[in-house]
């Protein structure tokens, strides 16, 4: 492969690459399809995608309860609604609103539903998102809620990474590809503009132009039963962002809040925001990392005066996963030893009265449906090896019972969760998640799969196990998840420790953790194996460069692994402010110790591995992919490939194919891990 940036994109976007993939594909469809145990795993995990007991989860408009679902029979997904009263029934009457099937059959396209941004208060239209084939770029399209039918001649934003949002029902705030020169170098938005009802796109006047180098512009409406505000983000870097009021005729006015804020909702005439990192403000006032706070907008318009106060700040390692603004009360989603546990804040003349909410502990809880129209809640709680559970929250008044509980798909009897610890390089401790039989035996010999990912504040927390860990269960296997740093689990602390030239103790997390599995005779190099993706498939390739004789397999899906050039590629841009910048001498040099692409060698012993990516993949490229396993190949290495024509950074666009994907992966993972001795290095080149 050429070292040329420009032509590097030539080459991995070629025709002759993709005649390339298509006959590793057909390699890979041989090898997998044809193993006796294949179709029987495949048949499981589409069984378990789209069973009928699955939680139709739900986002109460305050008259209908709405949800997207997908069966056997209906593939790309309903929208469909429900009265409150017969959603919490045990078998609700479901309207159908979008059939998405129909609607790609008709219009002869591949759409993978996105989402949908509901007018408010009104709640009669909405924005769809509809994907081709589940790449980021979308197009977004008018549709009647009432009508249950798409606006002939209504708002329509042709393909696109767009961000809208709705003003009133007249008026949008937009960012999208305006044409040349208004997109950032990540390939998001570098404009907002408002866009009114009957006027032409194009010649709607930009609200707001950010930098090149900027991560993007985004719309941020706050819609309450009080008010609706409008504000504009400007995204310096995937973690810094500036805030902007827009007022009548236009009017904008900067917020004076931390670099490192996240607007989270407005709460009467407050600014709800957290930040990310330790803030001083110009008054001396200090604030902690994670904590929430509040801006009094209404004093600051009217005379510039800026009081901000504390609304909720976390102890050291204590992450916050959300904050959702009801009605009358915040909602705090909090992470303690990676486990979730539930408060509601009241404001008061005293100022914020928390309580905890009533739900089970030890998992993972989420809030899945509020609104700042009325207190109704539906919050999800789930472990590893407890299936989700619905509950209705009142105010701050839970139901004693769930109003949905998914059914298990495994006998969860039969195992044990525990959480252990591992040390690192540097000392630290890295909390992991093990999941095995009861009656393991810690004699080195249970096939182990080890997931990981490390990176962007994103935490990996307690939900329920997939079907292909289901099955890995019952084949006789033991999971484990890693908390590694680069990951949300502990804190904002616990992820800035692994920033830019720090990353390297991401990678010595999770080589702690694999090397505890191994030392405490749960497993051993032979029977261990390891999958990520994202960001968690580059430290798949970091793990292949760095420590191969730790593992007998890898599964390394939608990854990153030329770091040297990932900046020139798709979203790549963006992500600077986590890995540095390989144009920048210094950083050029910590990239190039850990890049897995050129850390490759003709004589390294690595196990074979398996790649995936996806074709429609626009935030990750293929490329990354497609150069790793060209140069594994050329080097006489044993490597798997496969990639899926469709299913954008996601890998799959629908349960079928999740279930075709993971039915490999498995039949891989056993026959590394499982099935006999095998070679550490394999000279056949598939």
């Amino acid at each position: 492969m050429n070292d040329d940036p420009h032509l590097w994109l030539e080459e991995i976007e070629s025709e002759e690459a993709l005649s390339w993939v298509n006959e590793r594909n057909d390699e890979a469809l041989a090898q997998f399809e044809s193993d006796p145990r294949f179709e029987g795993f495949r048949v499981r995990n589409e069984e378990i995608l789209t069973s009928d007991d699955r939680i139709p989860v739900g986002a109460f408009d305050g008259r209908y309860v709405y949800n997207f679902w997908t069966d056997i029979t209906n593939i790309r997904g309903v929208l469909r609604r429900t009265s409150l009263e017969s959603y919490q029934s045990e078998e609700a009457d479901w309207e159908t609103v979008l059939d998405v099937d129909a609607l790609a059959r008709e219009e002869v396209e591949n759409w993978v539903y996105q989402g949908m941004e509901v007018l408010q208060p009104d709640n009669d239209l909405a924005l769809i998102k509809l994907s081709r084939g589940g790449a980021d770029a979308a197009v977004i399209r008018e549709f009647d809620l009432a009508e249950k039918a798409l606006v002939a001649d209504g708002f329509m934003l042709p393909e696109a990474k767009s961000d809208v949002s709705w003003i009133d029902r007249d008026h949008l705030l937009v960012g999208s590809d305006f044409g040349e020169g208004s997109l950032t170098d990540a390939g998001y938005a570098r404009c907002l503009k408002i866009w009114k009802r009957g006027e032409i796109l194009q010649e709607s006047p930009f609200i707001f132009e950010g930098e090149q180098t900027d991560m993007g512009m985004y719309p941020l409406i706050s819609n309450r039963a009080d008010r609706t505000t409008v504000f504009a983000r400007r995204m310096i870097d995937f973690f810094r962002s500036e805030f902007f009021w827009v007022g009548p005729g236009n009017k904008t006015k900067k917020l004076p809040i931390s670099i490192d804020s996240n607007i989270i909702s407005m709460f009467d005439e407050l600014v709800l925001f957290s930040i990310k990192k330790p803030w001083t403000t110009d008054d001396g006032q200090h604030f902690r990392a994670a904590a929430v706070l509040v801006l009094d907008l209404d004093e600051f318009l009217d005379s510039g005066a800026v009081k901000i106060a504390s609304v909720y700040e976390p102890a050291e390692q204590v992450s916050i996963e959300s904050v959702t603004a009801t009605r009358d009360g915040l909602f705090i989603a909090i992470l303690e030893q990676v486990c979730s546990r539930l408060v509601v804040l009241h404001r008061s003349e005293k100022g914020w009265r928390e309580r905890p909410v009533a739900l089970p502990t030890g998992g993972l809880i989420s809030i899945v449906s509020a609104s700042g129209h009325h207190n109704l809640v539906f919050a999800l709680y789930q472990s590893f090896l407890v299936p989700s559970a619905l509950y209705v929250i009142n105010d701050d008044e839970v139901s004693k019972t769930p109003i949905r509980r998914a059914r298990g798909h495994f006998d969860a009897s039969r195992f044990q969760m525990r959480q252990c610890f591992a040390k690192s390089a540097d000392g630290t401790n890295v909390p992991y998640f093990l999941i095995t039989a009861k009656n393991a035996q810690h004699n080195g010999q249970t096939p182990t799969l080890l997931f990981g990912y490390g990176g962007f504040q994103i935490p990996l927390t307690p939900s329920y196990i997939g079907p292909h860990i289901i099955q890995w269960l019952e084949s006789g296997g033991a999971y484990a998840v890693a908390n590694i740093r680069g990951g949300g689990e502990l804190g904002p602390k616990w992820h800035q420790a692994a920033l830019k030239e720090n990353r390297q103790r991401s990678y010595d997390d999770f080589i702690a953790v694999a090397e505890d599995l191994i030392e405490t005779g749960i497993t051993s190099p032979r029977h261990l194996g390891i999958q990520g993706g994202s960001n968690g498939g580059l430290l798949m390739g970091v793990m292949l460069t760095q420590r191969p004789e730790l593992f007998g397999a890898i599964v390394c899906q939608v990854p990153l692994l030329d770091m040297l050039r990932y900046h020139f590629l798709l979203a790549g841009a963006s992500w600077v402010s986590e890995y540095g910048s390989p144009d920048i001498a210094g950083e050029r040099g910590y990239i190039l110790q850990y890049s897995p692409y050129q850390n490759l060698s003709p004589d390294g012993q690595y196990p074979n591995i398996f790649i995936t990516t996806s074709t429609r993949d626009d935030r990750v490229h293929p490329g990354h992919a497609r150069k790793m396993t060209a140069r594994l190949i050329e080097q006489g290495h044993s490597v798997h490939y496969y990639e899926n024509i469709e299913g954008g950074h996601g890998g799959v666009a629908n349960a079928q194919q999740s279930a075709h994907i993971n039915a490999m992966m498995l039949v891989y993972l056993l026959r590394q891990l499982s099935d006999k001795p095998h070679s550490q290095k394999q000279k056949d080149g598939s």
